[in-house]
């Protein structure tokens, strides 16, 4: 499993791999996290409830680091970990609301895009590939 940022010109880009999907969706929360706050520890003190839209696994990844991204702009609130096992139209998480006494603020993200998104299974690894507006 693996999160590794991608050089892209004036955004970020996101290389996500795990060998499950439901390892994918905890790698994704880490990738977004590190990208909100780089290494700043993150409690697991609330419980959210996201819900996903998509008529496939690769879209409610996408819809997810969407959701990502909303809690955070709307709420400051900061993903930990995805806790439901299960994948469907909706996923908990747990995490807390953004504190700059603990957080470190590393940038402001805009947007997920669809530009370049990449979502499939390579070999029995699963591998996104994903461009966020910056």
């Amino acid at each position: 499993m693996s999160v590794e940022q991608l050089s892209h010109t004036g955004d970020l880009a996101l290389r996500i791999t795990a060998p499950t999907v439901s390892l994918l969706f905890q790698e994704g929360a880490r990738g977004v996290r590190e990208l909100l706050v780089d290494q700043s520890a993150v409690r697991p003190l609330e419980r959210r409830a996201l819900v996903l839209g998509g008529e496939n696994e690769g879209d409610r990844f996408f819809e997810f680091l969407r959701e990502l991204l909303f809690v955070y702009d709307t709420e400051r609130f900061l993903v930990a970990t995805v806790v439901t096992a299960e994948l469907g139209s909706s996923l908990a998480v747990v995490g807390e609301p953004f504190d700059p006494l603990r957080h470190q603020s590393e940038r402001q993200l805009k947007a997920v895009t669809r530009h370049g998104y990449l979502f499939e299974n390579r070999g029995g690894e699963w591998v996104v590939e994903v461009v966020f507006d910056v």
